[in-house]
């Protein structure tokens, strides 16, 4: 996670990186990461390329989220696709919250 300024000090967004697990053993971590992307009041730039489990409450939590970063006005941007996330969203209907 990391809060990316450029050398002209243009905000370029907040950034996570996820590893392989979205689950209910990574539900703290999950909650701080989407919680200090809020409060940076950017876009946030979620990698999830390596996410190769994931679980019900995590795409609630995550749904939750985009929901309150585009009442902020902030956006998710995804920069790294997981067919997992993709598939649980699809079965939950989703899609469309998380803009997959």
């Amino acid at each position: 996670m990391t809060n990316n300024t450029s050398s002209e000090g243009v905000n370029t967004g907040y950034r996570i990186c996820w590893g392989s697990s979205l689950d209910i053993a990574y539900s703290a971590i999950l909650k701080d990461e989407l919680l200090k992307a809020l409060e940076s009041k950017q876009d946030c730039y979620i990698d999830a390329a390596n996410v190769s489990r994931v679980d019900t409450a995590s795409l609630q939590v995550l749904a939750a989220f985009v929901r309150d970063l585009e009442t902020q006005g902030s956006k998710l941007v995804w920069q790294g696709d997981s067919e997992v996330i993709r598939q649980g969203a699809g079965l939950l209907g989703l899609e469309q919250i998380l803009r997959l």
